[in-house]
C-alpha cells in the first residue's frame, strides 16, 4: 500500500473511534479513486513464491545446518551427505530465473564439499554456499543466512 493510502485509512479508523463523526470527503475520495494496480503488493507476491517454495527453502537451511555442524565437528565425512542434497536435490517450482545463478553457485560449492579431500577445502567451499545463499537473499529481499 501506498503511504498515503495507509495515512488514510488511519485516519478513518481515528475517527470512527471518535463516535459518529463522517471522515472528510477527501479522504473518501482518496480512498475510492486508488486502483487496485496501483498498490504496492504484499511482500508475499512480490516473491511470488507459494509455501512449498518456502518449504524448500528451509529443507536448504536445514541441510546447510547439518554440513555446517558436521564440519565444526571435524566430521569431513558426515558433511558429505547434506551436501550431497544440496548439489543434487530436485529444484522447486515458482523459482526466478534472477535468482538462478545463486542456485547454481550454491550446488557448485556443495559438489565442492562432497569431492573435497580435507577440512579446510571443505570448509571453504561451504562458506561459498553461505556466500551464494546469502546474496540471494539480499537480491530477494529477505534476512540473510546466520
Amino acid at each position: 500500500m501506498t503511504l498515503r493510502l495507509l495515512l488514510a485509512l488511519a485516519f478513518l479508523i481515528t475517527l470512527s473511534a471518535c463516535g459518529d463523526n463522517q471522515p472528510p470527503q477527501e479522504a473518501v475520495e482518496e480512498i475510492d479513486s486508488v486502483q487496485p494496480e496501483t498498490l504496492a503488493p504484499p511482500r508475499e507476491a512480490v516473491f511470488m513464491v507459494d509455501k512449498s517454495f518456502v518449504k524448500h527453502m528451509h529443507l536448504h537451511a536445514q541441510q546447510l545446518d547439518k554440513l555446517r555442524e558436521a564440519l565444526d565437528n571435524g566430521d569431513l565425512w558426515e558433511a558429505m551427505t547434506p551436501a550431497f542434497w544440496l548439489s543434487r536435490h530436485d529444484t522447486v517450482t515458482g523459482f526466478p530465473s534472477e535468482w538462478q545463478p545463486y542456485a547454481t553457485e550454491m550446488r557448485k560449492a556443495a559438489f565442492a564439499v562432497e569431492s573435497a579431500n580435507d577440512l579446510e577445502t571443505a570448509r571453504q567451499a561451504a562458506q561459498r554456499i553461505v556466500d551464494s545463499c546469502n546474496s540471494c537473499h539480499v537480491q530477494a529481499g529477505v534476512e540473510p543466512v546466520q
